[in-house]
């Protein structure tokens, strides 16, 4: 029978990467606002990242962080979320973290935090690995200057960002060299572009998220739970440094910090809302979402932070819509759903948790 339900009132269906060895699926009905466990996949140890191919919706691709793979998965079961695994290729780089597939679909851009490799695997037309693909890395040349953190001074790639001109380029925050790759495969060699820097000694970029009209860089630093903005056409220094903790944290605590998403805005001309997540605050009600208005000229703004949402807060994922929010909470709170409300839709509202699923820390809306 088909489903007559206007595309907005249909479940939803989220794929949940984790530190464990499983792809769990949960199933949100945005009419009832209601949440529920799905299907279940045995995976390769530590399936810490999904991402689904521009055009075949089929096709979710997964990372082995521990077995150094990555797979291509095809969805069995649209409803409950089922995987079956197509084709595996051993990546070559070590930690295989992040990846993107490039928007046209020729391959997958690995990001590999050991290793500190950015590696190019092409794909198939129907988006599988073939028998024959080999992995091509890039590694960033020795630094000329020392970095003194102990996380830091060895490479670690950390994510995988398409660039704005959506043309092959990529943006790799490099959280052990302090500063954000600009690369591009062409003509089967990786060519670098000008990174973006200035970033401060112990900031540790993890995430970067391009803003709605692609000329500014949002950078969130995972060591000083630090958002750092370029301008995309002036990537040598920043425009401005943004802290994400609230002002209250825990005795003890620790902050530092994990996932970043731009929502774009809900009117013509007007503001964006920009979401970060806290981890580790100490606080017994768990960590925060930190929430800013973002305008056109680039400029962000506190608005408020969202407590109490889980404990160490690592994964965040926006739907397809842009309405729709889940947050995963590695050591506590399970999953939960946010609805984008509010003037101008900046402001979020808890509307769903599954709170026994463990050790979530990468959840990702499927377009079916």
């Amino acid at each position: 029978m088909v489903n007559m339900q206007p595309e907005e009132q249909r479940p939803k269906l989220l794929l949940l990467g984790t530190f464990d060895q499983f792809i769990h699926s949960a199933i949100f009905d945005p009419v009832a606002k209601t949440l529920h466990a799905g299907h279940t996949n045995k995976s390769s140890m530590k399936p810490t990242w999904l991402t689904q191919h521009p055009t075949h919706s089929d096709i979710v691709y997964s990372n082995g962080h521990t077995e150094g793979k990555v797979f291509c998965n095809r969805i069995v079961n649209k409803s409950t979320g089922e995987l079956e695994v197509i084709s595996q290729v051993v990546t070559g780089g070590e930690a295989p973290t992040h990846m993107t597939v490039l928007p046209n679909g020729s391959a997958l851009v690995i990001a590999h935090y050991r290793s500190g490799t950015t590696g190019y695997l092409p794909l198939s037309s129907s988006g599988s690995f073939s028998e024959s693909a080999e992995v091509k890395h890039y590694l960033p040349p020795l630094l000329q200057y020392t970095l003194e953190h102990s996380r830091q001074g060895a490479p670690h790639a950390h994510q995988i960002l398409n660039g704005p001109r959506l043309d092959g380029e990529v943006y790799v925050p490099d959280l052990g060299y302090n500063q954000v790759l600009r690369l591009k495969y062409n003509q089967n060699e990786w060519v670098p572009s000008t990174p973006f820097e200035g970033f401060l000694p112990g900031d540790g970029p993890r995430h970067s998220a391009l803003h709605p009209n692609g000329k500014y860089l949002y950078t969130l630093c995972e060591i000083s739970s630090t958002i750092v903005i370029h301008l995309v056409a002036k990537p040598a220094s920043p425009l401005a440094r943004v802290s994400i903790v609230p002002a209250k944290i825990g005795d003890g605590a620790k902050p530092i910090a994990a996932a970043i998403n731009i929502l774009p805005s809900t009117t013509p001309g007007g503001p964006h809302l920009l979401l970060a997540t806290n981890r580790d605050l100490g606080l017994d009600e768990g960590d925060a979402i930190a929430l800013y208005r973002l305008e056109d000229d680039g400029e962000v703004s506190l608005i408020r932070h969202e407590s109490g949402v889980g404990k160490h807060l690592r994964g965040m994922a926006v739907d397809p819509d842009n309405h729709w929010i889940c947050v995963a909470g590695r050591h506590g709170g399970g999953i939960v759903i946010f609805e984008r409300v509010g003037t101008d839709g900046l402001d979020i509202k808890q509307v769903a948790r599954l709170p026994d699923v463990q050790q979530v820390i990468a959840p990702m809306w499927l377009r079916i």
